[in-house]
Parts: structure tokens; sequence; C-alpha cells
């Protein structure tokens, strides 16, 4: 995998957190994986198809989704992952993955993103 392409996802990742919940987070050691489907972890995964194609897979501890959730919702203390929830998680996967196909758009290299329910 190519950082040009990874990049985009890390800086939207960065930014949206910033944004919406006051969070600034830091990278942690990058590599390429295959994805390992945890139990306690809530997953996104948006298909991407163009000049790029492919699956964006988030991977998040559920205790943590719930932690971005709550200040989500300005604050209020979630604890479990209800429809709201999941709805909210989703949403925060878009954002993601929608300012970085903007990065990657601005770029030369465009995409369609699908949300995988």
């Amino acid at each position: 995998m190519k950082a040009e392409v990874i990049n985009p996802f890390l800086e939207s990742a960065r930014n949206v957190f910033e944004q919406l919940i006051q969070v600034s987070p830091s990278t942690g050691s990058l590599g390429v994986k295959n994805v390992e489907y945890i139990a306690d972890h809530v997953w996104i995964v948006i298909g991407m198809t163009g000049q790029l194609s492919g699956n964006i897979v988030f991977g998040i501890n559920e205790q943590v989704a719930l932690k971005i959730v709550s200040a989500m919702m300005g604050g209020f203390v979630i604890t479990e992952m209800d429809e709201m929830s999941k709805s909210a998680i989703s949403e925060l996967g878009n954002m993601i993955s929608g300012n970085a196909s903007t990065i990657l758009s601005n770029q030369g290299l465009w995409s369609i993103l699908h949300l995988h329910k």
C-alpha cells in the first residue's frame, strides 16, 4: 500500500477527530495487515471503486467507540451500541472516508464510496 493512498485517511481521521470531538490523535506505527475481526470491536466497512478500489476498514474497540459516540452526542453518556450509536459511528467512518476521498481527488485519483452495513 502506498503512502499517497494511506496518508489522506490518516490526515482526514486526525481532522475529523479534532473538529468533531476535540481530540488530537497521533499516529502509531504503520504497516499493512490482514484484517482480523475482533469480537469486542465495532467494525465499519466502506467499499471504494474507481481508480482506487477495495475496502476501507475501521476497527474501533467498543469501549472507545462508546466514548467517541458520547462525545459526538455532546457529552451525553452512551453505554451500549444501540441503533443510534451504530448510526453515529457509521457517520464517523463516512466523514473520514469522504474527506480522504476529496484529498485523493485533489491528487488526481477519483473514487466512489459505498457503506457496507
